[in-house]
């Protein structure tokens, strides 16, 4: 394989890549081309396109913070096991020969065979680590191509059904959300709810984040927004992203002075409706945090998703490797002189 590197993409190459990722039936927001440009950290993104006389045979995107990490999320993208290995080579050497600290890895397919195989092939060539932290994660899944409606609600929890019925009983609406007055809505909720859980949170950020993603979706067309909405007051929403045969809850919120209906319950209901009228085969609820202690608030979150009954579904754990001598080992110790500065 040949292998190109690019800090920007011509219209031409991104639309390559975008056929080339819709064309994969697991795939992640995350190495959607041109979407890094809406994370929240303003990093720089390189992307790798690997190349077979002429054919594109994969490709990934990378992000690179402060010059000394790179890391993949969810990729590379490629339909062959082995393709996957020689990209990741690649990117080993690239940032190698930028003198680069480390790179991490979280590859975007689920435990099992093949990604045992990838990880035991990919160790002979370059060795790396891996350990179980808050960065590794999983999710649940919940197919919706073999049920219906009615159907979809009876497999979920006795009390999430009760609740469903509830916010219904209390003319809770549901609707998607148009134009930018009703993002912006939706911005300002998201921004109360971040505040309240005492989360950083900045509603221009925010709004320029939400907004740009607002824009995204009128082009490609691969998600809503939708809201709930009481007496004409939005009191809750999320936004939910279609990839592949998912559709992923990206994010979402309730108003914490609103607790007293259970929101979030029908507004899930809502979403998986809409994703399943859409043709979309699988819901992800957007990650299960399997280390979460029991007095951390995503336990709550967990138990709360655990509710509609998705089954589970493991990433493997992250590959760290090390760039240059013990370049894992400064990043871990600049992390943590950083957590220890920030909560003084």
């Amino acid at each position: 394989m040949q292998f190109e590197w690019f800090n920007t993409l011509t219209e031409s190459l991104s639309e390559s890549l975008k056929q080339f990722y819709y064309s994969l039936p697991f795939v992640h927001i995350e190495q959607f081309p041109g979407w890094g440009t809406k994370g929240e950290y303003g990093e720089p993104l390189s992307y790798c396109v690997a190349t077979d006389d002429g054919k594109l045979k994969g490709y990934v995107v990378v992000r690179e913070f402060k010059r000394i990490e790179a890391r993949i999320f969810h990729g590379p993208l490629c339909k062959d096991v082995d393709e996957t290995i020689e990209i990741i080579l690649e990117v080993v050497r690239y940032y190698k020969s930028k003198n680069y600290l480390s790179l991490q890895v979280l590859l975007g397919m689920n435990v099992g065979t093949e990604a045992t195989y990838l990880q035991y092939t990919l160790f002979k060539k370059h060795r790396f680590s891996w350990r179980f932290d808050k960065f590794n994660k999983g999710t649940l899944l919940l197919k919706l191509s073999d049920k219906t409606e009615e159907g979809l609600l009876k497999t979920f929890s006795e009390n999430h059904r009760r609740a469903i019925k509830k916010s219904l009983a209390n003319n809770l609406v549901c609707k998607i959300l148009q134009g930018p007055g009703e993002i912006d809505e939706f911005v300002g909720g998201y921004c109360e709810m971040l505040d309240r859980r005492r989360m950083n949170s900045s509603f221009e950020k925010c709004r320029r984040k939400i907004s740009s993603i607002y824009g995204w979706l009128k082009t490609e067309k691969n998600g809503f927004f939708m809201g709930v909405f009481e007496n004409e007051k939005i009191v809750g929403g999320v936004l939910i992203l279609f990839r592949g045969e998912m559709a992923e809850y990206y994010c979402g919120f309730s108003l914490p002075d609103e607790r007293k209906l259970p929101i979030n319950h029908v507004t899930f209901y809502e979403a998986m409706k809409l994703a399943k009228k859409a043709g979309v085969p699988y819901f992800d609820f957007g990650g299960y945090f399997f280390l979460a202690d029991e007095d951390d608030q995503i336990f709550d979150i967990n138990k709360f998703k655990k509710g509609f009954h998705g089954e589970y579904f493991f990433y493997p754990p992250i590959m760290y490797f090390d760039l240059k001598p013990m370049g894992t080992s400064v990043i871990r110790f600049l992390k943590k002189t950083r957590e220890k500065i920030l909560h003084r």
